[in-house]
């Protein structure tokens, strides 16, 4: 199954908890008005069912927060496990990318100039490093669920950057392919290291490195690109990213 489908299949995962997840609060006030009313109903077989069936659903309820809690651990893990895969994939496409463009085998997206690849490129690699250090911040903030959806956009963050990629090889002449693509694969394999700081559950310090590191990669390929207000603008940027929060 490709990482689209994992990524599809935790997505349904996330909506059958949020949707069970409603149900907790009014069924829970259900079994305390329930409760309530039992001592005022006057026929007592009545009364006794009431009772019976309202300490069945209090049960139930409590299989239920036990099973949404184990669910909501399962969605961060799946988030997160699945990343290597992403990282392997990400890496094969700019390969690929890369041997077509010197074999002039690359096509350009209909529509797509030098100047958009290039506007496309550099806003990418922003959300690239951002990304990343939104997920490393959420680590210190302890809340599983938000690392797990920061995984996520950090993880199409990426697609979009390789799909620059693939845009400035294509339409770009005045760019040394072979080094670009090199320079752009060290940020996804850089990315996918802070990926598995955050499933290792490392250290603050590693966190940050891994981050840095993202970060100087990032520059690089930027710098593969003859000097353009994009691309200069970006740099700016990306050498502003700071993780918000220790650990």
């Amino acid at each position: 199954m490709s990482i689209l489908g994992k990524i599809f299949i935790v997505g349904i995962h996330l909506h059958s908890y949020f949707r069970s997840a409603l149900v907790l609060r009014p069924a829970t006030r259900l079994v305390e008005v329930a409760r309530q009313t039992v001592p005022s109903v006057p026929e007592q077989h009545v009364a006794i069912h009431l009772q019976s069936t309202s300490q069945q659903l209090s049960t139930q309820l409590a299989e239920l927060r036990v099973a949404l809690n184990n669910a909501k651990q399962l969605n961060f893990e799946m988030q997160l496990a699945h990343s290597e895969d992403l990282i392997r994939e990400l890496d094969n496409e700019l390969i690929e990318i890369g041997r077509a463009a010197q074999n002039g085998q690359l096509t350009a997206v209909p529509g797509e100039s030098a100047e958009t690849a290039s506007s496309k490129l550099a806003s990418s690699a922003r959300q690239v490093g951002s990304t990343l250090t939104q997920m490393v911040s959420a680590v210190a903030s302890g809340d599983r669920q938000h690392v797990g959806a920061s995984a996520i956009e950090a993880a199409q963050s990426l697609r979009t950057f390789v799909s620059a990629v693939h845009g400035i090889c294509s339409t770009r002449k005045d760019t040394t392919v072979d080094r670009f693509i090199v320079s752009a694969r060290s940020v996804v394999h850089d990315s996918g290291r802070v990926f598995d700081k955050v499933r290792e559950q490392a250290t603050s310090q590693q966190l940050n490195d891994a981050t840095k590191q993202v970060a100087v990669s990032l520059r690089q390929c930027l710098s593969c690109l003859p000097d353009t207000q994009h691309v200069e603008r970006a740099v700016s940027q990306i050498k502003s990213f700071r993780v918000s929060t220790k650990i």
